[in-house]
């Protein structure tokens, strides 16, 4: 759980209502992230690149299953490249994660 993801957050860093509540100047944490989609709609797009590298260290980790394009294929209405990562959903070990997260 906890270590697996301070282990494999080394990614760069979607827009979704989550992304927009989240907007600070802290470090969006994952499980944060996860706690935030957990009642959304899926599949969700994001496009914050935050919110990716949390998607990246979710998916690593087994709690999402979710797809992150590479940064040239995709561009923002200025032209510039951009990621996109999309949730398809929050897997049965992710759930089990938001659980035990409830419960303490």
């Amino acid at each position: 759980g906890h270590a697996e993801i301070e282990k494999l957050r080394g990614h760069r860093g979607g827009t979704d209502p989550a992304s927009r509540r989240k907007k600070a100047k802290t470090r969006l944490e994952p499980l944060d992230y996860l706690r935030a989609i957990e009642r959304s709609a899926f599949p969700l797009r994001v496009e914050d690149p935050q919110e990716i590298s949390c998607v990246g260290v979710l998916k690593q980790a087994g709690f999402v299953d979710a797809a992150i394009s590479p940064g040239l294929a995709w561009k923002d209405a200025g032209g510039s490249p951009q990621e996109l990562a999309v949730i398809r959903r929050i897997t049965p070990f992710g759930r089990a994660q938001l659980a035990r997260g409830a419960a303490k």
